[in-house]
């Protein structure tokens, strides 16, 4: 197995704290995002459907130039990805009609979980250099699906560092998870 970068962090920091207490939510992120895949398949084949499975009609190549260049070649590329062309060949001034895959849409919908994984993995390992060294850690809550709160212990000393997920959109119309984490000040209680 190729070693990558996310690979040599995760076997660094897999009996860190954070680490174990966050990375069990990575699933619920594979998942997460063949949910969204799946509801942009439904679509493109609603779509398809209503043209005849035409892709040129649904999804051509984009011209270059235009403003909406990687929108147009994401929906191309999704196209491609989940459906195979009727005829090995097409003349240019034919439909080039497509149907749908069952065996391009697994292979797809494991990629997509896999990127999904890696994104997870790299959220997971930046959350572990941003905080750092410490005894044990927590999480309550599911900031797949909304946020959560981690309460760390460095010694005597408890920080809370409050995740939320955002679902955000490339201007490329790629679609994208961060995971904004910040520390939370506690103010003191005096009895």
């Amino acid at each position: 197995m190729k070693q990558t970068l996310a690979n040599i962090l995760v076997e660094k920091y897999s009996t860190h704290p954070v680490y174990l207490a966050v990375n069990p939510f990575r699933t619920n992120a594979m998942d997460a995002a063949e949910q969204l895949l799946a509801i942009a398949v439904a679509a493109m084949y609603t779509e398809l459907e209503a043209n005849g499975w035409d892709k040129d009609k649904v999804a051509p190549y984009p011209k270059g130039g235009s403003g909406n260049y990687f929108i147009q070649l994401g929906r191309h590329e999704l196209c491609n990805a989940i459906t195979c062309w009727v005829k090995s060949t097409q003349s240019p001034y034919e439909p080039c009609i497509v149907v749908a895959s069952a065996k391009r849409l697994e292979n797809y919908i494991e990629e997509c979980r896999n990127m999904a994984a890696h994104q997870y993995d790299m959220f997971t390992l930046k959350l572990v250099e941003k905080i750092g060294a410490c005894d044990s850690a927590s999480i309550e809550g599911n900031h797949v699906w909304s946020e959560s709160v981690l309460t760390v212990h460095k010694g005597a000393l408890t920080e809370v560092w409050k995740t939320h997920v955002i679902i955000n959109q490339s201007k490329y119309g790629k679609l994208f998870n961060q995971w904004p984490s910040r520390k939370l000040k506690i103010k003191a209680i005096s009895i």
